[in-house]
């Protein structure tokens, strides 16, 4: 199976905010992303000894189109009008993973790995492996790890939040 996505997101977020000196003022912050990628998987047509499997491999493309912000005093007077750091930003993301499903009478067993490669953060592998037992028609026990990776935004690439405005 082969599946493939192009979007473009623009948002604008207006908030108000007091500056260190009692002002109010109006901050407008617009982004502006494209995001396409590609993702190839394929799936187990039958069970061999009791366990299906999948597997997709993928590549993700981010673009930063616009990132700016503007300040403007409650009255309009535009005060600061400047672009993020992130703008123009690129991220590139090739990702695979491989899961498995054991069904044993009434247990179920799902297991499996992700790996993310980021060119920034380095390969990022993420396991999983989960276990369930169908004690009766609408019981079930569940016992579930993982770990995961999260990659910074655009606006947080360290994954730290930058401060709400410069201002004094």
């Amino acid at each position: 199976d082969a599946s493939a996505f192009v979007w473009e997101n623009d948002r604008t977020v207006k908030r108000y905010f007091i500056s260190s000196t009692g002002t109010i003022l109006l901050q407008d912050q617009q982004l502006v992303q494209q995001r396409q990628g590609i993702k190839l998987s394929a799936v187990s047509k039958e069970a061999i000894l009791n366990t299906v499997w999948s597997a997709s491999v993928g590549y993700d493309t981010t673009h930063v189109k616009k990132a700016a912000t503007q300040v403007y005093t409650t009255s309009g007077a535009l005060i600061q009008d400047f672009n993020e750091p992130y703008l123009n930003m690129n991220r590139k993301v090739h990702d695979a993973a491989l899961e498995f499903k054991t069904t044993i009478n009434d247990f179920n067993f799902n297991y499996g790995v992700r790996m993310d490669s980021y060119k920034s953060f380095g390969n990022q592998l993420s396991p999983r492996l989960a276990a369930s037992y169908s004690y009766s028609d609408s019981g079930v026990v569940k016992l579930i790890y993982g770990r995961a990776f999260r990659a910074g935004t655009e606006r947080s690439p360290q994954g730290r939040r930058r401060p709400r405005c410069c201002l004094p």
